[in-house]
């Protein structure tokens, strides 16, 4: 969509959503503000990364792109849900995020900080609570980018000085108890843009990751 933007002349190129290259890798949909984008970009740019748009929002994709290859092939390979947890902690500001990539086909990935985001689920048959899980956050990490070892806050056992990924033991799921299900999700920042689609909502809280 073209919209009012924080960055850039509202055009195609600034348009949401980001994306990481030419392939679509990942892509990106932003509300809010990323402050260090410009240290993020400079980071990104140092490694050969080429700059399409001038929005702060394509930092998120290209990081995303950039964390994703940095796991060295001993590695377990990592979630998406866990490469976005990653991206935030290296993010400041306010803002609200929708992910897609082609390497995770068929998954979506949300969060906020800041700026509000809610989960609408549609679907015509019975729902139980088990698809979607939303993780809430007990604290508000903050983290560098370490390029050698970029997931080294995923590490079981944190030294005491560094950034420890917590998470309470509640989660917020939702499924429908068909095996051939079909549900039509919709990510908005506010219940008007989707209250005449359905009004089964989650609200996702500060730092929040739904998956």
């Amino acid at each position: 969509h073209t919209r009012w933007a924080t960055h850039g002349v509202p055009n195609e190129v600034n348009s949401h959503p980001q994306r990481s290259d030419a392939n679509n890798e990942f892509v990106v949909v932003h509300n809010g503000i990323v402050t260090n984008y410009k240290d993020i970009k400079t980071f990104l740019e140092e490694r050969g990364y080429v700059f399409e748009s001038d929005t702060d929002t394509e930092v998120i994709p290209k990081l995303l792109k950039y964390l994703y290859h940095s796991q060295s092939s001993d590695e377990v390979t990592h979630s998406f849900q866990e490469l976005v947890e990653q991206a935030i902690l290296q993010m400041e500001g306010a803002f609200a995020i929708v992910c897609k990539s082609t390497n995770f086909p068929g998954e979506i990935v949300a969060s906020r900080r800041g700026s509000p985001l809610l989960i609408g689920i549609q679907t015509s048959q019975h729902i139980l609570t088990d698809d979607i899980p939303a993780l809430y956050n007990t604290t508000r990490l903050k983290a560098g980018i370490d390029p050698l070892n970029p997931f080294s806050y995923l590490s079981s056992e944190p030294p005491m000085d560094s950034p420890e990924f917590q998470r309470s033991s509640s989660f917020s799921h939702f499924s429908v108890d068909d095996i051939e299900r079909h549900i039509e999700y919709y990510f908005a920042s506010d219940a008007s843009a989707i209250i005449e689609h359905t009004n089964r909502v989650i609200f996702l809280e500060e730092d929040d990751v739904a998956a």
